[in-house]
């Protein structure tokens, strides 16, 4: 444990030391001092992951169901972790389970769906830099690192793109600071989300650099950081961003004085090149993305059809603004108390505290110069453009609605866009104190004050909270404004003579650091909670027994599942189990309704009531996971039909023709007779597309017969078929029998021998990617898919060996162009004259 807390401080000391290296070409080098604050600022949201036995994540959330049920288990887990935060299921059930799937294949995930792809799934980020990076740590330390250094990425990136808006490096500070306290960044701080977020400055910064001076190393790198943003897992997130650098990128430029005289031509024509390279560098992402959305839940049964209208009523519209004004407006999310309609993360996204209100007014009311003073509200004003979009604001939201990816949820997070214009007017507001003294004391003071009043009564029309939360809203906004205005007002009084006291200038920073940072701590304490190792995926005797039973069986790919709750879909991912169910927009849409029909339907993942389904002896399921009995109550005062009730229930577990591998305070575990992976059903019926799933759902026993949906197995069959019309005949398969079977994660290698064309079944869901080889020649044309959802090989007479391998060449496509994208960009990094701009 302790030479893991040691690799966790090395490796987040590294990352900080790269970071600070790489903006130093940049030639808006950080100070010393400035970079240790920027390194020390992720650490102060993330500081209880640094602790001796904790870890940034709710994942004892878990515990109470099987097979986490164990009484001792659940105190030592209660003990040792904070409150749970119900909001986090989501990353705590798969995004954590995708980093830890990734240790052993970048491409598959057998731990869920029966076999899902990992990389072709865009929201399991699994080539991120930061991702990658904590890959090097073991999983109860990779949470918190991911966390920290994502928001160290953030910091780092607001501050280059403040400093090459023309802002002075306090500004710089007071910016980063700003951000990473936002809703946005913190409230999705276990999501990819944020991994967008933060790299949205580094985009911004190189698509402002390349603005000003278009040229090959500009364009290179905002390919580089376009490449970075796809790998961040949340390509309707990055699309905001996208759309906010359009809109914006122009304005900053005019921010800095020295200005740009590039032409419309080479901006252009170098942006389109970054584009293009940025595809290059994306593509092993992007392509199995793209391969795997196409037959996904997410685009096939939730693709709307037409406009979808995300206009909402003006009062709805104004409710889901006070978030955004002030988190605690509808509850505190740190003690579950949120009465707000919906998620919190979405609606609250665009709290940045009072604050960086003021200093935000303050930039915008006292700049030196009129062009900037119309800059800035215009750039304010496209920040307001997605906050009032994201609140669904009837006329504003409209336009947004027309975009495919910007409807319903996803345009709420157009919160991010006044983000990141509130962190620009910071830094502008924390420059306009000193230039708005240059000229008048008096008017700097008088601008300071009027700025209070402003960002309070904004606070208040915006995030008006209850008089029983007045108190707790005045701590966590009114008192930041009142530090962030006697650090403006010290500051400015020191701004012609700061060299002869420097104490007191310095008092006005920390004042101001203070206000933008403590408050927003505050808030977000808790919001992730930290949990011990009893509380993190711990092993149980339940699950050690099932471990060790697979461990001494053949390999023929035997998967377990659970019911209701049981082993939450994706934890199987920590202890090398293989699940059925899945829980993720990415799942292969026939294999969704597949299970909806043949188990039952269920609104997150399929519910699995029965474990004695006949489904799931094709699914290969050996063992199930089940809550552990209650014991019944002896009391004689309990009425005669609620105790008849507890007693069917308790009846209800012994499961009739199936046999108990494991009973203890933990789980139930069923173990149940399974078919192998691969083997030769005795008939197998041709049925077309639409009858398929039907009949499918109807089936007793999955050994007698199976349903091809997608062409025969032979061509007489064929030819039978087309002429008879009669698709509804079971063929039987000829004699057939598997000699050998071995199955291994994103494989499958089975001896077979048939005396003519037969059909093998498999249970592997036909996700994009698997190649089928005979005796080691390809055989692509004797695919065909099997129950509506599975991999089915026409074998054809004699002895073969049959081998499926999950290869997909969206992948290996994508690693050529990759590399030639590489090549690409350190060709223009090194051929781009780039002069550093000057400080």
């Amino acid at each position: 444990m302790r030479l893991g807390l040691a690799a966790l401080f090395l490796l987040y000391c590294v990352s900080a030391a790269l970071l600070a290296w790489w903006v130093r070409p940049s030639g808006r080098r950080a100070s010393f001092l400035t970079a240790l604050f920027l390194t020390l600022l992720p650490l102060t949201y993330t500081a209880s992951g640094f602790l001796k036995e904790r870890t940034l994540a709710p994942t004892r959330m878990f515990v109470g169901v099987a097979p986490w049920a164990d009484p001792e288990l659940m105190a030592r887990a209660a003990e040792g972790a904070s409150a749970i935060n119900p909001v986090l299921l989501d990353p705590v059930s798969q995004m954590i389970p995708w980093s830890r799937a990734a240790r052993d294949d970048l491409l598959l995930n057998p731990a869920q769906g029966a076999g899902a792809a990992l990389l072709g799934n865009g929201q399991s980020a699994v080539l991120f830099p930061t991702e990658v990076a904590s890959r090097l740590l073991a999983p109860f330390r990779a949470v918190t690192y991911s966390q920290a250094a994502r928001l160290l990425l953030a910091a780092w990136g607001m501050f280059i793109l403040i400093r090459l808006a023309g802002s002075s490096e306090l500004a710089a500070c007071a910016a980063a600071a700003v951000y990473l306290g936002s809703g946005f960044v913190q409230l999705w701080r276990l999501h990819p989300h944020s991994l967008v977020a933060a790299a949205a400055p580094w985009i911004l910064a190189a698509a402002l650099s390349l603005w000003r001076r278009p040229n090959p190393r500009s364009a290179a790198l905002l390919g580089l950081a376009g490449a970075l943003g796809v790998a961040g897992g949340h390509p309707e997130t990055l699309l905001h961003v996208m759309l906010f650098t359009a809109l914006t990128v122009p304005l900053l430029a005019q921010l800095d004085r020295t200005g740009s005289r590039a032409s419309w031509t080479p901006r252009l024509a170098w942006g389109v090149a970054s584009a293009m390279l940025a595809f290059l560098l994306a593509a092993p992402i992007l392509l199995p993305f793209v391969e795997n959305l196409r037959v996904s839940i997410e685009w096939v049964d939730r693709r709307p059809l037409g406009r979808t209208n995300v206009e909402a009523p003006l009062r709805v519209a104004l409710e889901r603004l006070r978030p955004a004004g002030a988190l605690h407006a509808l509850g505190d999310p740190n003690r579950n108390t949120w009465r707000g309609p919906e998620n919190l993360a979405e609606l609250g996204g665009g709290a940045t505290g009072g604050a960086a209100l003021f200093l935000a007014i303050l930039g915008v009311a006292t700049p030196p110069r009129r062009a900037r003073r119309w800059t800035l509200l215009a750039i304010a004003a496209a920040g307001l453009l997605g906050l009032l979009a994201g609140a669904h604001m009837p006329v504003v939201s409209a336009p947004f609605g027309m975009v495919p990816l910007l409807r319903d949820t996803l345009l709420k997070r157009l919160a991010l866009w006044w983000v990141l214009a509130t962190a620009v007017l910071v830094a502008a507001g924390t420059d306009a104190i000193r230039d708005a003294t240059a000229r008048s004391r008096r008017a700097a003071i008088a601008a300071s004050l009027a700025a209070v009043a402003a960002s309070v009564a904004v606070g208040l029309a915006i995030g008006g909270s209850p008089p029983t939360e007045m108190a707790r809203m005045t701590m966590a906004e009114g008192v930041p404004i009142v530090l962030a205005l006697i650090a403006a007002l010290l500051i400015a009084i020191d701004a012609s003579i700061d060299a002869r006291r420097p104490a007191r200038f310095a008092a006005g920073v920390a004042l101001l650091l203070c206000a933008l940072v403590v408050p927003r701590l505050w808030l977000f304490a808790g919001w992730i909670p930290t949990t011990g190792p009893a509380g993190f995926y711990p092993g149980t005797a339940a699950l050690n027994v099932v471990v060790r039973r697979l461990n001494e069986m053949p390999r023929t790919g035997a998967r377990v599942t659970g019911v209701e709750a049981g082993l939450a879909p994706h934890s199987a991912a920590f202890y090398g189990l293989e699940e059925i169910r899945s829980y993720d927009p990415m799942t292969l849409a026939p294999y969704h309704r597949f299970l909806n029909a043949v188990i039952e339907p269920g609104a997150g993942w399929s519910r699995v009531l029965d474990p004695r389904a006949p489904a799931l002896s094709f699914l290969g399921v050996r063992f199930v996971f089940e809550h552990p009995p209650q014991p019944l109550p002896a009391d004689p005062g309990v009425a005669g039909a609620v105790q008849a009730g507890r007693h069917l229930q308790h009846q209800a577990l012994f499961r009739a023709g199936l046999l108990i591998a494991y009973k203890g305070p933990d789980a139930v575990v069923w173990e149940r007779a399974a078919l192998a992976r691969a083997f030769f059903p005795r008939a197998w019926r041709l049925e077309s597309p639409d009858r398929a799933l039907s009949v499918t759902a109807k089936i007793d026993d999955f050994a007698s017969i199976a349903v091809v949906d997608r062409g025969p197995v032979s061509a007489t069959a064929a030819s039978a078929a087309t002429a008879t019309a009669e698709l509804s005949i079971d063929r039987p398969n000829p004699r057939a029998e598997v000699l050998a079977l071995e199955v291994r994660p994103g494989s499958i290698d089975v001896d077979v021998e048939t005396s003519g064309d037969a059909l093998l079944a498999t249970s592997q869901p036909a996700i994009p990617g698997w190649r089928v080889e005979i005796d080691d020649r390809g055989a692509r044309d004797r695919l065909r898919t099997v129950n509506t959802a599975f991999l089915g090989v026409a074998v054809p007479p004699g002895r073969h060996r049959v081998a499926l391998r999950f290869a997909p060449s969206s992948w290996r496509l994508g690693l050529v162009l990759a590399a030639f994208g590489a090549i690409t960009c350190a060709l223009l990094l090194w051929g781009g004259r780039l002069r550093r701009p000057t400080e």
